[in-house]
């Protein structure tokens, strides 16, 4: 037989000079997140301009009173922000270690202004006329030069750790974790503690209204003093929750912001508060703020909120806020959706450009997997598995037999759902109404991942990676050859199963027999994520995405423009490949940038039936390509016959995703003539012929 060539499956091509331009961008949602400070300055061409901070995705910018948002972060090297000021053009950001940033130019770009500065972790800023002053860990500091240089005003303060700053009159006042408050009447020279009265010293915000000081602290609701802080009398009539993260005014007004009951309000001094929260959606509220008649809200997981009635109404106005952890995706072709912490699911329909909240019924929305099984949604979170049937507009509880464990993981096999929990591995024939243990061996230790070969389950637990072949009802431990770590993904491609784990990566080619440690060219080794596409897999580490196309054996970093952080999640959809970070929400970059010929699902969703495609070119000299499609997950041969029927190729033997696949045949070594391909997928055969002409 003469030699010949065969190129299975795809040709993986890196574009070297697109690589180096080309670049993520961050899709339009989903919305929410944690926000941490607000702050507005006038601008004579644009009006005001609100910015918002965030903790971990940085700083938020507002032409348009709110209604959007823009992430403007360039120069900003630590996107922890605990505190934002406006000193007449300059805007100030304090980050939780990077210091103090300055940006003169409306947030365009940042650079650090630290010097005399003795530690940079910042607990807030505030703004006194021309002073800028910065509470950081060890004491107060201020500037009196926008941030060039830094001169301790710690004299006498009793505690390190100071979260709120108040100027009245004369006066300066500081709230501390456990020491209360300290008043200086020489702009921060001197220090006296005032807390005759004040039961609680953990205090969180300051606020006046007129001669009249509030102090809200963690706990004990919110404190009043009329004599510049001698004396506290405790003012909670109505207000029932005690923690108290943020205070403001509006004329006589006083709003507090509570963990976990939303926004109050008093208008006589704190004598009396009514809970206002219609609208919000979540009520740990962690900033208020108000500008003119605009009352804003920043809570810890859903992002802004805006009331122009004092409170009575409330309305999302997140869209671009897009500081949101994101730990799973799912599509099934047509609908993406994503998981978020504490925010519960979102759903897109158009490739990430628009988002749709989908969290009714969640009774904890912190959700840490997605799975799918036709038009079911299933989604694992701290509180068990939920289900819905209506492309997650609504979750009910299906945790049936599995109590309210912590779901890691999800797996979908045909019309089998297994869960990997904080209790070991768990099975549901029905749809999640009931389940049954499957922990013979593995025992109810936590299972971080999951995948299905056809071989059978892989699970990846904190005491190793176990296999079974009888769908979880007994299972081997595997572990031979495997570094040790946090086992954090699994990915499967044809008969190669991958391993993410916290000190790299590990390939397995023999069912777990043994395992080698694939690393080369992955210079962050920390695997949270995993995601095969034909013979390209894609890893997401703690900061930044690899891409290998020779299973394994080298990698390549692609992730120019993505922001440093967590990759937990990566999936594949249509064209793009989307990647769910942490605080950062998702990113999306076209798999054209990276990879010339793609094995992926049709942009329109997955085929519908078994087909074997023409050739093309045909006729062709020396290489063509044959496409063809599978609805469903499957066990492939595409072979290539001579006019005598006898096999001169294999090109394709192994199991395959449902989707559209091409395969490429280099007839190099062949003489010209007719020839024959076959494929076999499942029951599923046709024969198609081919021309080689030379």
């Amino acid at each position: 037989m003469k030699s010949f060539r065969v190129s299975f499956l795809l040709i993986f091509v890196f574009l070297c000079s697109s690589l180096s331009n080309a670049q993520w961008i961050q899709a339009d949602g989903p919305y929410g997140g944690y926000v941490t400070g607000f702050a507005q300055m006038q601008d004579g061409v644009n009006g005001a301009i609100m910015f918002a901070g965030s903790n971990g995705g940085g700083i938020y910018r507002s032409t348009d009173n709110g209604s959007t948002w823009t992430s403007v972060n360039a120069g900003l090297t630590n996107t922890q922000i605990s505190g934002l000021a406006v000193v007449g053009q300059n805007v100030f950001a304090g980050t939780n270690g990077g210091g103090v940033f300055l940006s003169t130019n409306r947030g365009a770009n940042w650079s650090q202004v630290n010097n005399g500065l003795k530690n940079l972790q910042v607990y807030t800023l505030a703004v006194n006329g021309s002073d800028l002053f910065a509470s950081v860990n060890g004491g107060i500091y201020l500037s009196s030069d926008n941030g060039t240089s830094w001169t301790s005003r710690s004299s006498m303060l009793t505690s390190n750790h100071y979260y709120a700053l108040l100027f009245n009159g004369s006066n300066v006042f500081a709230g501390a974790d456990d020491y209360g408050v300290c008043v200086s009447t020489d702009n921060g020279g001197y220090w006296l503690e005032s807390n005759s009265g004040l039961t609680n010293k953990h205090v969180n915000a300051l606020a006046s209204i007129g001669t009249n000081i509030f102090a809200g602290t963690e706990g004990s609701g919110v404190f009043l003093s009329t004599d510049n802080g001698k004396n506290w009398t405790a003012v909670n009539n109505g207000l029932t929750y005690g923690n108290i993260y943020s205070l403001a005014v509006s004329g006589t007004n006083l709003f507090a912001g509570t963990s976990y009951g939303g926004v109050y309000l008093s208008t006589d001094n704190g004598a009396n508060w009514t809970q206002i929260n219609n609208g919000l959606t979540d009520l740990n509220i962690v900033k208020l703020a108000v500008y003119g008649s605009n009352i804003f809200a920043g809570s810890m997981y859903d992002g802004i909120f805006l009331s122009s009635n004092n409170g009575k109404n409330w309305n999302s106005i997140s869209t671009g806020f897009a500081n949101t952890t994101i730990d799973a995706f799912a599509t099934d072709g047509t609908n993406l959706y994503a998981g978020a912490q504490d925010i519960g699911a979102f759903l897109s329909t158009d490739n990430g450009k628009t988002w749709t909240s989908r969290k009714n019924g969640f009774k904890d929305a912190y959700v840490k997997a997605l799975a799918l099984i036709g038009t079911n949604v299933f989604a694992g979170t701290e509180d068990g598995v939920y289900l819905s049937t209506d492309n997650g507009m609504n979750w009910k509880s299906v945790n049936n037999n599995i109590g309210s464990s912590y779901i890691y993981s999800l797996a979908a096999i045909g019309s089998n759902l297994f869960a990997g929990t904080s209790d070991g591995v768990f099975l549901s024939t029905d749809n999640g109404t009931t389940w049954s243990a499957k922990n013979t061996l593995i025992g109810t230790t936590s299972v971080w991942a999951m995948a299905k070969s056809s071989a059978g389950l892989y699970a990846a637990s904190s005491v190793g990676v176990y296999f079974s072949s009888d769908n979880g009802t007994n299972w081997t431990a595997i572990n031979n050859g495997m570094g040790y770590g946090f086992l954090q993904a699994l990915a499967l491609s044809g008969s190669n199963v991958f391993l993410g784990t916290s000190s790299g990566v590990f390939l397995t080619t023999n069912n777990g027999n043994s395992w080698t440690k694939v690393t080369s060219g992955m210079t962050n080794t920390n695997v949270l994520s995993l995601s095969v596409l034909g013979s390209g897999i894609f890893a997401g580490t703690s900061s930044g995405v690899f891409l290998s196309v020779d299973n394994g054996a080298s990698w390549s970093d692609i992730s120019s423009n993505l922001p440093a952080a967590a990759i937990n999640s990566i999936a594949v959809q249509g064209s793009d490949l989307y990647a769910g970070s942490s605080y950062f929400g998702v990113w999306k970059r076209p798999l054209s940038e990276v990879i010339t010929a793609v094995n992926q699902e049709s942009e329109t969703g997955l085929p519908q039936n078994f087909s074997l495609g023409q050739n093309y070119p045909n006729p062709f000299n020396p290489s063509t390509t044959i496409k063809f499609s599978l609805p469903e997950e499957s066990q492939v041969s595409l072979s290539i016959f001579n006019s005598m029927g006898q096999k001169v190729a294999d090109l394709i033997s192994g199991n395959m995703n449902a989707g559209i696949h091409t395969a490429v045949w280099n007839a190099g070594g062949f003489s010209s003539g007719i020839y024959f391909y076959r494929i076999t997928a499942g029951r599923y055969t046709e024969t198609k012929k081919l021309l080689l002409l030379k």
